[in-house]
């Protein structure tokens, strides 16, 4: 737990260390974007049926912003039920000097990732057969390109970074016990549309 704990402090660092740098933008109007993810229910990356996901940017300077995305998707079958739920902070840099609106960026993201999978002997009765818990904490870098007309924004990322899982929990035969939590390389793909506000 110690180490989630050192690395939100890192990044609140970076954060407040770009934050704290002189801008001589302050005549430039801050920037808010509300986007969704079209490519994730398109191509099934995360299988359930019932998925949602929203994120919000705001730029900070004058080339710089922070987003926060969010997903949650869940199932409920006769013999399964499944729900996760992932959220991304991320800093994002734009190459162009005049207009975030437009162009190629980098960045950082976290991403913290809950997930929960539970499987049943039959229907009528519901008795647990598999239960699997995960808690996955990742961080990696981004590449991506944009364009806008006015209010419209689209947006392409991809991003690769590491994770592992701080905390997993399996219940199968009547018994919990522990998975071994590697190190596990996260990707990210995204295809945004988004509306600036």
């Amino acid at each position: 737990m110690r180490k989630i704990y050192i690395i939100i402090i890192c990044l609140s660092l970076i954060i407040l260390q770009v934050y704290g740098q002189t801008d001589n933008s302050n005549d430039k109007k801050k920037i808010f974007i509300i986007k969704t993810n079209i490519l994730l229910p398109a191509l099934g990356i995360i299988s359930p049926p019932n998925t949602i996901g929203l994120s919000f940017e705001y730029s900070i300077l004058n080339r710089n912003s922070i987003n926060l995305t969010g997903y949650h998707a869940w199932y409920n079958g006769d013999n399964s039920k499944y729900n996760t739920t992932q959220l991304m902070p991320e800093y994002r840099l734009y190459f162009n000097k005049k207009n975030i609106l437009k162009g190629f960026f980098t960045g950082t993201y976290l991403k913290y990732t809950t997930y929960r999978d539970k499987h049943y002997n039959n229907t009528i009765n519901k008795e647990l057969n598999l239960d699997y818990i995960e808690h996955f904490l990742g961080l990696g870098g981004l590449f991506g390109y944009r364009i806008s007309k006015k209010r419209l924004l689209i947006e392409i990322l991809f991003g690769l970074g590491a994770g592992k899982n701080i905390n997993t929990n399996i219940y199968k035969n009547d018994v919990w016990f522990q998975e071994n939590n590697d190190l596990k390389i996260d990707g990210r793909l995204a295809v945004n549309i988004g509306l600036i506000i």
